[in-house]
């Protein structure tokens, strides 16, 4: 296994697992279980990257080289790099659209109550109450933010923002 591989399967399959468990997340609290398009999309994209790093790396291999030439090298990381940067879109486009769903629903559920009666329920729905409008500025900083080319790390920091956000919910 070349070291890119490594760098890519630990980066990439964090991702994965965390997109797919907040898809599936989503659909359950979708009121109509509807299936979202754009993170499959983006996920598919991420795939035919990935064919093609591995279509070099075995094309390397079959010429009975264990080394990969300067350009080979080259087109393998970018390609990496790609389906990477597809996954973090899926990511960002799952955990919008479970963000929105689940502030629907706390919405939902608090409306037509008052203050006074949900404080009586939720002991501590003064804190949470001050914590959910905080998360609302929050997650339009997110979403602003993910959109201007960033830094792998910068990326993983904002993966773990959104991700505690959405813990939260």
């Amino acid at each position: 296994m070349f070291d890119c591989e490594r760098d890519f399967w630990n980066t990439f399959s964090n991702l994965y697992l965390m997109t797919k468990e907040m898809y599936i997340k989503a659909e359950e609290y979708d009121d109509e279980f509807c299936s979202i398009m754009q993170p499959i999309k983006e996920q598919r994209d991420a795939l035919d990257h990935m064919v093609r790093s591995y279509g070099e790396l075995i094309k390397s291999n079959n010429n009975n080289k264990d080394v990969l030439n300067e350009e080979q090298k080259k087109y393998v990381q970018k390609n990496f790099d790609k389906a990477i940067g597809h996954m973090y879109r899926a990511f960002y486009d799952t955990a919008d659209i479970l963000t929105i769903i689940l502030r629907e629903h706390i919405g939902n559920e608090l409306k037509g109550h008052s203050y006074s009666k949900i404080c009586s329920c939720w002991s501590d729905y003064e804190s949470t109450r001050k914590q959910l409008v905080k998360i609302t500025d929050q997650i339009s900083k997110l979403r602003f933010k993910k959109e201007v080319k960033t830094s792998q790390s910068e990326q993983e920091k904002i993966f773990e923002e959104y991700k505690s956000i959405i813990d939260f919910l």
